[in-house]
């Protein structure tokens, strides 16, 4: 999917993968280990594990200091809830909020590094507010005052019908990447 502001910022998001394509068997839990970047260091794979998903982006600000990221922050269920959620702002529809700040208005989920938040809607046009923390930040990035200190905030202003077709194509990218069984 991707967002593409009138002031020439962009956010691209993709479904990469699941984190741990391999375990869908779910073996035994002393097989479920791997090892990390050739460092002896077991990581164990839980069950519960299996259903989070590898999310590429290209971020674009209006000053042109672009970046890229790759993160499993999503798990399939959470990636489903982010495609609604832009459906429903897209239909111009009250879109409801989850996670530890929905008192805030903002869609978050498990893993922190990623949220959004509708800001208005006027004539065809949505403001979203897209929140990079953690390894999703610019690499140049030293935090600010404005919102949390290690949070770099996106203000996208797109017309509703491109905010629909990103629902749309993120939805059709998440069919690939069904909800996998925790036997």
């Amino acid at each position: 999917m991707q967002l593409n502001s009138s002031d020439g910022a962009s956010v691209e998001l993709r479904i990469a993968g699941y984190w741990y394509p391999d375990y869908y068997q779910a073996p035994p839990p002393e097989a479920l280990q791997r090892f990390m970047g050739g460092a002896n260091i077991p990581v164990v794979v839980l069950k519960s594990d299996l259903n989070w998903l590898q999310v590429s982006g290209n971020v674009t600000p209006a000053d042109r200091t672009a970046w890229a990221f790759a993160d499993p922050c999503l798990t399939t269920s959470e990636a489903r809830e982010l495609g609604d959620w832009l459906r429903q702002v897209a239909a111009g529809i009250e879109a409801p909020f989850r996670g530890y700040r929905e008192s805030q208005g903002w869609l978050v989920f498990t893993e922190p590094n990623l949220g959004f938040s509708l800001r208005d809607r006027t004539a065809g046009r949505v403001r979203i507010t897209v929140e990079f923390t953690g390894e999703l930040t610019p690499p140049w990035f030293r935090g600010g005052p404005e919102h949390a200190p290690n949070s770099y905030l996106m203000r996208l202003d797109v017309s509703a019908d491109e905010v629909a077709q990103a629902a749309e194509s993120w939805m059709h990218d998440l069919a690939e990447f069904p909800e996998r069984e925790q036997r």
